[in-house]
């Protein structure tokens, strides 16, 4: 039998409608101010003024809000929400006036992606008479509190390896091993499996503890990975080297070397350092060696976990917007508890098949503004780590793909003619070799760089453009 569409309508307030927007889905149960509607409540529209107040509990500058959701199983034809909504099942968010409207619409908070929704203004959809249709309840829902949390920690965990792998072109040679798991360094049922005696999983157990841990304490992290790592059986030479040589770090007593973030070694504990001495997700895919990224099996783990310690909420609108549909959809399943690993194996795939478009059969998932142009051949080393080392500078619209010939390209969204125009001047500076020296200077500091050399921890010789 068909599943029929359904039209259901969810109230909020300011506060807790800012809440969804940066979690990308509608929970069941209220969150910011609105936790004493839980489960919330399914009205018909319009809403009354006693409703009203126990939505806003009468607190200046706050106010109502309807969310017309549409829900694809006559089953959630309820009082009460029954289960997670993603944000691309809302199809609108209804104000009573043009002036509260326009409270949202000019909020401009870094996490919170105001332009996903259509916002509308009917006043006749709110204020009538009559009696309320719910009541406030003093009981707290923990269980869904700590789904809500797992999907936010696992929503992050998504959106930093997309991220990853949009400012790293060869990180997508990883990605299928890694959600398949079979990458011998880390994988996706590293993340989703609950097990913590290998040590990829008591790394994760340590950095889920620091979910949304603004202000992290380097040390600390450092100290609880070391004694976590000890335990789960890794080499102690491994984790002394490991914590006495982190510890050198964050201290100023010892630099990053080029090299020492490539794919060599122990990459989970080279990820592990990233995360120890980077706060946040956006430092991470920011950090450079000497100009150089990470290897990619290195930034593909600590973007990932990175993420995960973030939690969705917190990360950056720039981070969510492009692929919020499929990340308000695992975000949900998970607080539904109906997602499994192989679900989201399939859901990943499909973001990510819009986040690295170079290959011909991901053509369709470009937009159709979008201009692509050819940089170099990949095995290019110099103007690919000049391009490289661009990428925190670019507009949100400038991404650096590889084609299926293996040629670095960019691709500009949106892209107007000065937008080509000043993508077509940045590929002459990158292509652009440094000229001869001048006899009043030494040739040893003028050398230009040779294009066919090797970069130590990005980009190995030959044609096939691998990461070492």
């Amino acid at each position: 039998m068909k599943e029929s569409a359904l039209t259901i309508y969810l109230p909020t307030n300011l506060r807790e409608f800012l809440a969804i927007l940066e979690g990308l889905r509608i929970s069941t149960s209220p969150g910011r101010s609105l936790e004493h509607l839980t489960p919330r409540p399914i009205v018909q529209p319009p809403l009354r003024a006693v409703e009203i107040e126990l939505l806003t509990s009468g607190r200046d500058g706050d106010f109502p809000i309807l969310l017309e959701a549409i829900v694809k199983n006559s089953a959630d034809a309820h009082e009460q929400q029954q289960e997670a909504i993603p944000l691309s099942d809302v199809k609108r968010a209804v104000f009573r006036s043009d002036k509260e409207q326009q409270v949202v619409v000019n909020r401009r908070l870094d996490n919170v992606p105001v332009d996903l929704l259509r916002l509308d203004v009917d006043p006749s959809l709110f204020g009538v008479d009559g009696d309320s249709r719910y009541v406030a309840t003093s009981a707290a829902d923990s269980a869904s509190s700590e789904r809500w949390k797992s999907a936010d920690q696992l929503g992050g965990a998504v959106a930093g390896l997309v991220a990853a792998a949009d400012i790293h072109p060869n990180v997508r040679e990883h990605l299928s091993a890694f959600l398949a798991g079979s990458l011998p360094s880390f994988s996706l049922d590293d993340i989703f499996g609950e097990d913590t005696q290998t040590f990829c999983r008591a790394a994760v157990g340590v950095i889920r503890q620091h979910h949304d841990g603004q202000g992290q304490d380097g040390n600390m992290l450092l100290e609880e990975l070391v004694v976590t790592l000890g335990k789960a059986g890794m080499p102690s030479d491994e984790v002394r080297a490991f914590g006495t040589r982190m510890a050198s770090i964050l201290s100023s007593d010892e630099v990053r070397k080029r090299g020492s973030l490539s794919d060599k070694k122990n990459v989970l504990l080279r990820a592990l350092s990233l995360l120890v001495q980077r706060p946040s997700l956006d430092e991470i895919l920011a950090d450079r060696v000497a100009g150089e990224l990470p290897g990619p099996q290195v930034l593909l783990i600590a973007a990932t976990l990175a993420g995960l310690r973030d939690g969705l909420a917190r990360l950056s609108s720039e981070r969510k917007s492009r692929h919020a549909d499929a990340l308000g959809q695992i975000t949900a399943g998970v607080e539904n508890e109906a997602m499994d690993v192989e679900r989201l194996r399939e859901m990943i795939s499909k973001a990510l098949a819009h986040a690295i478009p170079g290959r011909s059969s991901e053509a369709q998932t470009r937009p159709s503004n979008s201009v692509v142009l050819e940089i170099c051949p990949f095995s290019k080393p110099a103007i690919v780590r000049r391009a490289l080392a661009d990428i925190a500078l670019m507009p949100p619209t400038w991404r650096l793909i590889l084609s299926d010939d293996n040629t670095l390209c960019l691709q500009i969204d949106g892209a107007g003619e000065d937008d080509v125009v000043a993508a077509k001047l940045k590929r002459m500076e990158w292509s652009k070799r440094p000229g001869k020296p001048r006899k009043t200077q030494t040739a040893k500091s003028m050398a230009p760089v040779n294009d066919e050399a090797m970069l130590p921890g990005l980009i190995g010789a030959g044609a096939s453009g691998t990461v070492d």
